[in-house]
């Protein structure tokens, strides 16, 4: 991991301009510097990474959301994952002792509330509701500590109202800090999700919410959130290109929204990724990588990335053309060929 020498000041102004919010009046108290990265000790044990690829459940078995993923049964989709070797990712809660029963590894967990729901929109920040958030990462992590998973995902929730950015990415961080020292003691990572916040309507498969007011849209933002809890290895960037692709990201952007300049500063925080096709067409929006009109291009993101320990999910077909076992195979089999290539291969034609 790279020597982190910004101060705690600077990432604060990052912040604020990430979010949008440059030109509010928002003056960040003058704080020491940002310690240089701890050395980690045997006492806190960095789990295995897995590397290899997952399938994500929710992508896959039509019970877990809208129905149109590929499996009827959870049963089905495991088999194919044993087809495949494939780790499974993001399981239901039920499901996880049988998964592990079939000798099947799971990539990672989200943390849930007691009616399944994940905390998308509520906040750890948020003075109102960050106790209950703070005990859902607490209890998913000593769920993956019992169980041996390595990952746990993070989130931002929705911008506070009436808080600036720039405090939110600070509280957040606070508490994250404490949510990392409770994982470090368990021998579990976090890591942090940039989700879209933009809501469209797609012609095919209707309204597509991703996740309307979701603070941590900003790639950008989400690091400097990580750098600021400065646990390298035990805290990183759950990179999804998908959702990069849909805020506007891609190889030949311009300026900062560039993949070609994003990816070497994410890259070293990154130690989950996440992988769906994104297209504009008016029969596809999320779907596999290989399809012509693919508009990240995440095999060369792949190529610039260069993680092979790090475990690349599949998260898609769930808004593809044709939602099949026939279909998931090829997009399986097409998408190990795309993330598994070295830099000096060359691509295949698009």
């Amino acid at each position: 991991m790279k020597k982190n020498t910004l101060s705690l000041t600077a990432l604060t102004l990052l912040i604020a301009l990430a979010a949008g919010c440059g030109d509010q009046d928002d003056k960040p108290q003058q704080v020491n510097e940002v310690p240089t990265a701890p050395q980690i000790t045997a006492t806190y044990k960095l789990p295995d990474l897995l590397g290899g690829h997952a399938a994500a459940w929710w992508c896959f078995v039509k019970s877990s959301s809208d129905g149109k993923q590929p499996f009827d049964r959870p049963e089905e989709f495991l088999d194919f994952c044993e087809e495949h070797n494939l780790h499974v990712d993001l399981p239901l809660t039920g499901w996880i002792e049988n998964i592990l029963e079939r000798g099947l590894k799971i990539s990672c967990i989200q943390p849930v509330f007691a009616d399944g729901t994940a905390p998308f929109k509520p906040s750890l920040a948020d003075p109102q509701n960050g106790e209950a958030v703070m005990q859902a990462y607490k209890d998913a992590i000593d769920l993956a500590a019992k169980h041996g998973i390595p990952n746990i995902l993070g989130f931002t929730g929705d911008k506070i109202p009436g808080m600036l950015p720039s405090v939110q990415a600070s509280a957040l961080a606070d508490k994250y800090k404490i949510v990392v020292a409770y994982g470090k003691k368990k021998g579990v990572r976090v890591a942090l999700e940039c989700l879209n916040d933009e809501k469209f309507t797609h012609p095919t498969w209707g309204p597509m919410q991703g996740h309307p007011g979701y603070f941590g849209s900003n790639p950008r933002l989400c690091l400097a959130i990580v750098k600021n809890v400065n646990e390298p290895g035990w805290m990183g960037l759950a990179s999804d290109f998908y959702h990069f692709g849909v805020e506007g990201y891609s190889l030949t952007a311009e300026s900062d929204m560039n993949l070609h300049k994003l990816i070497p500063e994410i890259r070293d925080w990154t130690i989950h990724l996440h992988a769906g096709g994104a297209y504009d067409d008016d029969n596809l929006n999320r779907g596999p990588l290989h399809f012509e009109g693919e508009k990240v291009h995440y095999a060369e993101c792949w190529k610039l990335l260069q993680l092979p320990g790090v475990t690349t999910v599949f998260e898609s077909p769930i808004f593809g053309p044709e939602n099949t076992k026939e279909a998931a195979t090829e997009y399986v089999v097409e998408g190990k060929k795309l993330t598994t290539l070295l830099p000096s291969e060359e691509l295949s034609e698009k």
